[in-house]
């Protein structure tokens, strides 16, 4: 009986360990980092739409589960918010609406990048970027003819993280 307790809590500590590792150390791998924000857009047609409606309050705080605080003023229509599993994490995913259609955000508070890695889809006519923060880093995707300098900025100044 001792035997099958001491296993079932090593089993249990094991099991702890891993979620640790998972959920607080970075992946360090840019590509694989870069392919899977790439493979996210697909995975969400849903929220890809132009729209001057926002999402309501409570969807974007849950979407943010106390890991983010976002400056809505400092950001045009955010219009979908969920927490979405990128990378073997949950991050908040965004989509705010830009000056030539909707945007993805992915808030990526584990993730740390040296330099801006490029997210381009020239098949889809989308171009973006991870761009490093002093920590994490935030994926931004949009239309090839949207200026993301501008929402760089925005994007930067309207994001804290809180965890």
């Amino acid at each position: 009986m001792r035997t099958t307790w001491a296993m079932a809590a090593s089993a249990a500590v094991a099991a702890v360990g891993v979620w640790l590792v998972m959920t607080f150390v970075p992946s360090g791998d840019p590509d694989r980092l870069v392919a899977a924000v790439q493979d996210h857009w697909y995975h969400e047609p849903a929220s890809w739409v132009q729209t001057s409606s926002p999402v309501n309050t409570a969807a974007l705080e849950m979407a943010l589960s106390g890991s983010a605080q976002v400056d809505l003023d400092r950001l045009n229509v955010v219009s979908y918010a969920r927490s979405c599993l990128v990378n073997g994490r949950w991050v908040p995913h965004l989509v705010v609406q830009g000056e030539a259609g909707p945007v993805m955000l992915l808030l990526l508070s584990r993730e740390n990048v040296a330099e801006p890695l490029p997210l381009d889809l020239p098949e889809e006519g989308l171009h973006g970027l991870i761009m490093p923060l002093e920590e994490g880093s935030i994926a931004i995707l949009g239309d090839d003819e949207e200026s993301l300098e501008s929402l760089q900025e925005d994007v930067t100044a309207a994001v804290e993280w809180t965890i």
